[in-house]
Formats: structure tokens, sequence, C-alpha cells
């Protein structure tokens, strides 16, 4: 647990102070996991003791981050632990994947993940981006290639740190995973300057919703591992973007746990304290401080039992000398902000902006409950 320095007072004795202590995202990733594995037990191949994995492999994320470079994203797949399942052949998977398609402004293409590479790309990319097959590609998407700028500043490094989680959530020895049954959705932004369709061109950016599905195989050692994956790309004016923000579609039994998981990693290597979290949830839902506080109050009693009372003024406080500082300095970090142009919050609302971009708000359902549940009293 992690020790806020807030003093409150017991409603029942206004002589006596005591502090809120809000729990730290370590222990609310391990109850999400326990819980989860309780609820549906057939999905996970976890043991207690492996707790420390976890987060150990997030440096992985970190080095990906770091080093700007999304190729370290197969660091991963040398030390996938979980239990994969094929189900299917890769040729009868690949031309059903190809000749399916419902919707007019969608492409496809197959990514091989060990060679970190397109393998193919739907030829119909030239009547939706004006881009050739052979430009889609991730040196353009990581903004590596001068020549075809595929990306947009402000959202590549999100897409990266998300695209490390996704790796590292189904690479970990937690969950088991069957091919085409867990599908990775994300919506971001990429740069039109190649295009030949001078509409495109003209609006400097359009908006890429990829929908991904994991394949898995046998390798040469008879083992079955993460080969590839399967996207279907639809392509959407850059008006449809809203944050890049992934999510998980899977079965019901699992659904929400992937979710809920990929939110408190992301939340964990950001380091943003749950305290701040809660009060940026409420912050998010009305403009003013004295219903936050209410909020507050209500949901400590409603989840965690406790009757105490937080005052609309140590709300503006902890906003105006806390919580404003702690998200820029987050954004400057994972927007790989330089020198005259870092960014500075100047009042509550761009902070919910800024959360939002981070891909902390909004809180999942299950996650905020807990959130408020495991505060206590000292």
């Amino acid at each position: 647990m992690q020790k806020i320095d807030q003093t409150t007072q017991n409603k029942g004795n206004k002589d006596k102070k005591s502090r809120l202590h809000f729990p730290n995202l370590r222990s609310i990733i391990i109850e999400s996991i326990e819980t989860a594995k309780a609820q549906s037990p057939d999905e996970f191949e976890w043991e207690s003791n492996r707790y420390d994995k976890i987060f150990e492999k997030l440096d992985i994320v970190h080095k990906v981050i770091e080093e700007k470079d999304p190729v370290n994203l197969i660091l991963f797949l040398g030390d996938a632990e979980a239990k994969y399942h094929a189900h299917y052949q890769f040729n009868d998977i690949s031309e059903r994947f190809k000749h399916i398609s419902v919707r007019p402004n969608e492409f496809y293409a197959i990514f091989n993940l060990y060679d970190f590479r397109h393998e193919e790309v739907d030829p119909a990319i030239r009547g939706l981006l004006g881009i050739e097959p052979e430009d889609f590609n991730l040196p353009a998407m990581a903004g590596w290639d001068a020549e075809n700028p595929l990306f947009h500043e402000r959202d590549n490094n999100h897409v990266l740190r998300w695209a490390s989680i996704a790796y590292f959530m189904f690479t970990l020895r937690l969950m088991k995973w069957t091919s085409m049954d867990d599908q990775y959705r994300v919506r971001f932004r990429v740069g039109t300057e190649k295009s030949k369709i001078a509409t495109l061109r003209n609006q400097e950016f359009v908006t890429l919703e990829k929908l991904c599905f994991l394949f898995y195989d046998k390798t040469s050692d008879g083992s079955v591992r993460p080969i590839y994956h399967f996207d279907k790309w639809l392509v959407y004016p850059k008006s449809e973007f809203d944050y890049v923000r992934p999510s998980w579609l899977s079965k019901s039994s699992r659904q929400t746990f992937l979710n809920d998981f990929m939110y408190l990693i992301n939340a964990y290597m950001i380091d943003i304290p749950t305290q701040y979290l809660l009060y940026l949830h409420e912050r998010s839902c009305t403009d003013r401080n004295k219903t936050v506080a209410h909020n507050l109050s209500a949901n400590l009693k409603r989840y965690a039992n406790i009757d105490q009372r937080i005052y609309e003024q140590h709300v503006a406080d902890c906003f105006a000398k806390t919580i404003r500082n702690r998200l820029a300095q987050a954004m400057n970090i994972w927007d790989k902000r330089k020198f005259g142009d870092l960014l500075e919050i100047t009042n509550d609302q761009e902070a919910v902006h800024c959360a939002k971009v981070l891909g902390l708000l909004p809180i999942p359902k299950n996650v905020l409950e807990s959130l408020y549940r495991n505060v206590d009293l000292i």
C-alpha cells in the first residue's frame, strides 16, 4: 500500500485525525489476476509464485519505448511462455481471411512476427490510402523513413507502448491462447503525404483502425508459438480519431480480464498513484471541485465502508499542486517531447485530456471498484 499525505476527519470524532491509504497498482494487478482466475480457471495457467516475472518482463516494454524501436518487440517472442493452441492451418486461414471483406474501407495485411515485417499487404490499399502495398511497412509507420512518413508524431509512441503491452500479454505465462480467438483493436492517425489521392494528401492525416487476429503454429522444433498476426485495417477520416486506446475482443470468459489487465499494466508503467487516478476519474465526470469531493467521499463509503469527508479545497490543491505536474511529466516522457516542446498543464480539463491521451481514463468498471475497495485508513 502507498501512503498518501492526505488528512481527513472521522465523522464521529472530530478530534481524531486519520489518513487514507491508497493501494499501489502492483497489488491491484495481483488481485485482478486472482479474481479472474477464480472465475474462469480454464482460461489460465498461472502460478501465484510467478508474480515477480510479470514486473520483471515489463523491463522489455520500457526498453522498446526508451529506444523507440518496435523491432525490440521480437524480444518477447524469445521468452514466450504461454500455452498456445494452433487449431488451424495457415494456408486455410490466410485464404479465407484475404477473401472475406465486408466493408468498403477495409484492406488486409499479414504480419510475420519473427521476420517482423508484413508478409503480404492487400493491393486494395492503393484505392484506400493511395500508396503501394510495399510502402505500408514498419519503417514508415515507426517514423524511420523520411521519404514515407506514415505516422503521426503525437500518436507514434503511444501506439508503440500499447503494442508492447499486447506483446507482453500474449507471451506471458498467464493465459491460454488459441489462434484467431482473440482480437486486438487499436485506432490511430497516419500521415498521407505520399498518397496519390489528392483529397487524402490535402488532409495530411487519416485514421486507421487495426483489427489484429493472433495466429499460432508449430515451429521447427515442434512447439506451438506465436508466428503471425492477421490484420484487417479500416480507413476513416482524421475526424474519426479520438485517442490511442486499444481494446481486446474475445469470448465473455476472458474479455473483461484482458482489458482490465491491459489498463492496469499501462497505468503501472506510467506510474501515476492510484489516488490521482480516482481524482481524475471523478474530475472527468464533473467540473466542480465540490462535486468531485462529494463523489470521492460517497464512493469511499460505498466500496470501502470508510466514512470520511474529502474537502473541496483539498481537491483543488491536489490538482493544482500535484496532479497537473505529474501528468505533464508523464506526457513529456511518453510523448518523447524535446526541449522547447515540453507540455505544461494549466487547468484540470487539460489534465483530464492528458489522462485520456495516456490511456488512464476511462477506468474500467472492475478496476475502479477495486481501487476504491482497497483504500484503507491509518
